[in-house]
């Protein structure tokens, strides 16, 4: 009989696995019905980062939404570590790392829909915004 198991626990499968934060390197092991085996491993990253909390509980606000160029964010007492924004396929289309400014300019981007995702000291924050 073919089994298929993994080093992480023993398992055929990782549901309701409990991993450690930072990365776990898991490695597959088949073996067929003849005995033959092979193996495949990748890294599996945890960020201490849990959820996706919501904006308005947090005191941040991004307005105008939809805009048309420029974009606001009021961050109030957090501090915002880094921003992206990404295309409905998920492309970065713009990033800032140690955000300063108060204002994003989104005037070169296309009209559409696109997810700006905001990283503080203690959460991440996802929204979807509208450029005109």
């Amino acid at each position: 009989m073919a089994n298929v198991i993994n080093n992480f626990n023993s398992s055929s499968t990782l549901d309701g696995a409990s991993l450690p934060e930072g990365t776990t390197t898991i490695t597959w092991t088949v073996t067929d019905n003849a005995g033959n085996t092979a193996t495949c491993s990748f890294d599996l990253i945890v960020n201490a980062f849990v959820g996706i909390a919501d904006l308005s509980a947090s005191g941040i606000s991004i307005y105008p939404n939809p805009t048309s160029g420029k974009l606001t964010i009021d961050n109030g007492e957090l501090t915002i570590q880094s921003i992206e924004i990404t295309d409905i396929t998920g492309k970065v289309v713009k990033s800032f790392s140690n955000f300063q400014n108060s204002e994003i300019d989104l005037s070169n981007l296309n009209s559409g829909i696109y997810f700006i995702k905001l990283q503080t000291d203690k959460q991440v924050f996802t929204t979807k915004i509208v450029k005109e």
